[in-house]
């Protein structure tokens, strides 16, 4: 009996000549001309000719990721789920499969469809009230479409209660180890001693359930590239305050690709590279990456997934996409003269992820949501905020009201609130979105 291909072999498959394409907007126009409608408007959003070398770079590194998981699996390597706040560094370093749980759910229904791996939870039982993100991943695995993983690695505890039991649901469907980080509800340096201790702790557990250590002379390897890939990412962020904005919109989504799915690879290192020589170059011209920039915008939780053209149609729309939570990464280059020094340094960045950092505890507390909020509307200086309201996230309805004030008050922002899911498109579809967004740019300006 032949097997049918997991979800990700035929994501793999259709997006395989990503891999072949070169540096040119036609060829990307033509590859989606090629493609299914699903796929075909997954590549919409990349398609500016002003920046097309970093758009078909992010694209290829996109196409590794997934066929690397398949390359190292057919070799015998044991495949880990973890958790987007979870550092892969270490799964690499271990010679693991790393696959992003919520990537793997969510990568698959962009380029293939499959809204009814969406509903398949759903009709199963689960609470119709859980992120579509976790929908896509739990469907492909009740659907029996999905790679088994051998261990599950969960660093969701403590900011996402819906991600921590999706995982532990998943575990006990595939009968196989899972492994909870727990975030502490305060970020003081009692908190990383807690944070640091637990993530030394899941490592020696990981090692003893796959039964192979971390490679710590290869973690150093992996962390060199990482370290250089903070740096750009940090001069990125300061290119971003230039006028006119120097960076596309899809910028903000590729910057999560690099940081939850590749950190540490030399293809994203090479991704920053791009990306930052192609802002200081349109800098130096005096120009933006796209046109007639009219209003910048701080996305302050996530930005929409499900509709990848949203994003050119901001830029044509003259409207710029600052920076979202999920892209905001206060990472700091990590000491790798030891082992204490490296395995510290990853759990201190842990609990910086986003969400992890600004939603385990206080909404106002250090490194809370407000504080990093406030802090990026002035850093880059924004005109106004949008709320992508996932409407799984009600830790983030609840404090939407405090959030808003706070940006009138200290930063002179007002906010747009918007009610969506992050990957199913029902809920509310992209032209209504899009309607709701020129509505308010134009009111406010």
């Amino acid at each position: 009996m032949v097997q049918s291909p997991t979800a990700w072999e035929s994501t793999a498959e259709l997006m395989g000549g990503v891999a072949a394409l070169p540096y040119d907007a036609a060829a990307l126009e033509a590859l989606a001309l090629a493609l299914p409608p699903d796929a075909a408007a997954l590549l919409s959003g990349f398609t500016n000719p002003k920046y097309i070398k970093m758009s078909i770079a992010g694209l290829k590194i996109f196409n590794t990721a997934l066929t690397s998981v398949l390359e190292r699996r057919s070799q015998g390597s044991k495949v880990a789920f973890y958790c987007f706040s979870f550092p892969r560094e270490i799964l690499d370093a271990m010679g693991l499969a790393p696959m992003c749980t919520e990537a793997a759910g969510i990568v698959p229904v962009l380029a293939l469809g499959g809204e009814n791996w969406i509903d398949s939870p759903i009709n199963y039982g689960l609470p119709e009230s859980i992120c579509g993100g976790h929908k896509a991943s739990v469907g492909i695995v009740l659907e029996g479409s999905e790679i088994k993983p051998d261990v599950i690695i969960n660093a969701g505890p403590g900011s996402c209660d819906p991600n921590a039991k999706l995982h532990e649901f998943m575990a006990e469907t595939w009968d196989i180890p899972l492994l909870n980080l727990d975030a502490p509800y305060y970020h003081d340096e009692r908190s990383y001693r807690y944070y640091r201790r637990e993530f030394r702790r899941m490592v020696e557990r990981l090692e003893e359930i796959v039964g192979q250590k971390v490679d710590y002379d290869h973690l150093k390897e992996i962390l060199d590239i990482s370290n250089q890939s903070v740096e750009l990412y940090w001069e990125i962020q300061e290119l971003k305050k230039a006028k006119p904005y120097p960076l596309s919109n899809i910028y903000c989504v590729l910057v999560e690709l690099m940081k939850y799915i590749w950190s540490g690879r030399p293809e994203a290192l090479e991704y920053f590279e791009i990306a930052r020589d192609t802002a200081k170059e349109l800098i130096e011209k005096g120009e933006g990456a796209f046109d007639n920039q009219r209003c910048r915008s701080l996305w302050t939780y996530s930005g929409i997934y499900y509709d990848m053209g949203l994003f050119r149609w901001l830029e044509d729309n003259g409207i710029v996409f600052l920076q979202d939570c999920f892209g905001w990464f206060p990472d700091k280059v990590i000491d790798t003269t030891s082992v204490d020094t490296m395995l510290e340094g990853l759990a201190d960045r842990t609990l910086n992820q986003p969400m992890t950092r600004q939603h385990k505890g206080a909404w106002d507390g250090p490194a809370g949501w407000a504080e990093d909020m406030v802090f990026l509307a002035k850093e880059l200086d924004a005109d106004c905020a949008i709320f992508c309201g996932n409407l799984a996230c009600k830790q983030s309805w609840g404090a939407l009201r405090l959030l808003t004030e706070r940006l009138q008050q200290d930063a002179g922002i007002p906010t747009l609130r918007l009610e969506t899911d992050i990957l199913d498109k029902r809920v509310t579809p992209g032209d209504v979105v899009r309607e709701q967004i020129e509505e308010f740019v134009s009111t406010m300006l």
